[in-house]
Formats: C-alpha cells, sequence, structure tokens
C-alpha cells in the first residue's frame, strides 16, 4: 500500500493528532518494526480478515444510522462490465469500480 492509500485509511478511522491516530500509529510502528509480528499477521491473513469483516458487519447491523448510511454508499456504488456483477474478487478489480454519480 502506497502512502497517499494508508494516509486515506488513517483518516478515515482517526483524525490527525487524535488519541486513536496516535495508537494507530504507534502500533503500525510496531507491526513494521517486528519481523516476527509480520510473519504472524502474514500466516493469518485469511483469519484476520475474516473477523473484520464480520466485526464491521455486526458494527453495521447494530447500528440503525451506520446501517441506513451502508446501503446509501453500496446502491451508489456501479461495476463496470469486466466485473460481470462479481465482487467475490474485488481487490483484483478495484480499479473498475466506480462510485456513480
Amino acid at each position: 500500500m502506497d502512502e497517499n492509500e494508508s494516509e486515506f485509511f488513517y483518516n478515515s478511522i482517526a483524525p490527525v493528532g487524535s488519541k486513536a491516530r496516535d495508537m494507530i500509529e504507534l502500533e503500525m510502528e510496531r507491526i513494521n518494526s517486528t519481523p516476527e509480528v509480520q510473519a504472524s499477521i502474514k500466516e493469518e491473513k485469511s483469519k484476520l480478515w475474516s473477523a473484520f469483516i464480520r466485526d464491521i458487519r455486526n458494527t453495521i447491523n447494530n447500528n440503525l444510522s451506520l446501517s441506513k448510511l451502508a446501503k446509501e454508499l453500496i446502491a451508489s456504488w456501479e461495476l463496470t462490465p469486466e466485473d460481470d456483477g462479481n465482487v467475490e474478487n474485488l481487490d483484483e478489480h478495484r480499479e473498475n469500480l466506480k462510485i456513480a454519480s
């Protein structure tokens, strides 16, 4: 992930100068400076991703305003014909994902 993409995700989670941002940056520094932790994350990538998705779904499903916002956002997405409606491997086709205007 390049620096701009990282910064986008950091800013979407916690603004610069917030305690949450400081905590995230400290944890990322620990991860990036510890090969053993990096190896563990790579080995557990699928399990970590599944847990993340489960937690996000639970959070959205248990919060009415988030649920409404998520539905509106998803409704604004538009897949190109190259995607053939397939969202299972969306990361591989990220460049084909467009926001409907």
